[in-house]
C-alpha cells in the first residue's frame, strides 16, 4: 500500500516526525505538497476523491485532522453524530467577511 504525506509547501517536518514516520515503518512516502496560499473548497473535495480512489495511507502534518477523521468516521456510521466544517477558499490567517461555506463531512458533502 502506498504512503502519502500531505504537508503545506511552506512547512517541514520535525526531527521528532521524521524519527516517529521511520519508527512506524513509513520512512517510503510520497509527499503531497499543498500550495502555501492553500486550495479552494472545490480543490479540497475533489483531491479528497481522487485521492480516496486510489487507496493508500495519508498521512497530515497537522495535530487537528486526528480529531476531525475520528469523527467524521462516526459521522459515517452513527445517526446521532454530524460533522460539519468551516471552509473558505482563501487561505488568510485572519477573519475574513465572506467566503466561508459549512460542509458536512461523513454523509456527502455541499460540493457533491
Amino acid at each position: 500500500m502506498e504512503t502519502y504525506l500531505i504537508i503545506n509547501e511552506a512547512h517541514t517536518l520535525l526531527p521528532d516526525q521524521v524519527r516517529e514516520l521511520r519508527e512506524k515503518g513509513f520512512d517510503n512516502y510520497e509527499e503531497i505538497r499543498i500550495p502555501k496560499e492553500g486550495w479552494d473548497a472545490r480543490t479540497r473535495l475533489s483531491r479528497a476523491h481522487e485521492w480516496a480512489g486510489r487507496g493508500g495511507r495519508y498521512i497530515f502534518v497537522s495535530p487537528e485532522p486526528v480529531i476531525l477523521g475520528r469523527m467524521a468516521y462516526f459521522a459515517v456510521f452513527r445517526k446521532d453524530v454530524a460533522v460539519y466544517v468551516f471552509s473558505n477558499d482563501r487561505r488568510v490567517k485572519k477573519e475574513l467577511p465572506d467566503g466561508w461555506r459549512l460542509v458536512e463531512l461523513g454523509r456527502g458533502d455541499a460540493w457533491g
